[in-house]
């Protein structure tokens, strides 16, 4: 593969949210099997740095009260919507760890 093609398959891949920069040049290295090879490896990369904690995947949410008090609230509390999370947390035993209680309601 000449070196125009290969630039031409990392910029489309670039195009197409493939590839992000950084990884162009890492991808142009790498580019010995075919192109749709280089496109599950992307993927499986994108794949693994979702699974990540991230809000969605902590849905406790913590916050502090006017008193002081640290309290986590679980999805479908009364106050769950409403609450801006100062903390989150992936379980209740996380929670409790970190100095919060649960909330009454």
């Amino acid at each position: 593969m000449g070196r125009g093609v290969v630039a031409s398959v990392v910029k489309q891949g670039m195009k197409a949210g493939l590839l992000v920069r950084g990884r162009a040049t890492k991808a142009v290295g790498r580019l010995r099997g075919s192109w749709q090879e280089l496109i599950e490896e992307v993927r499986e990369e994108r794949a693994s740095a979702r699974e990540e904690p991230t809000p969605s995947r902590q849905p406790i949410k913590g916050n502090k009260t006017g008193g002081g008090e640290l309290i986590y609230h679980v999805p479908g509390g009364q106050f769950y919507d409403a609450v801006q999370a100062e903390a989150t947390f992936a379980t209740e035993e996380e929670a409790r760890a970190a100095g919060y209680r649960r909330s009454r309601r």
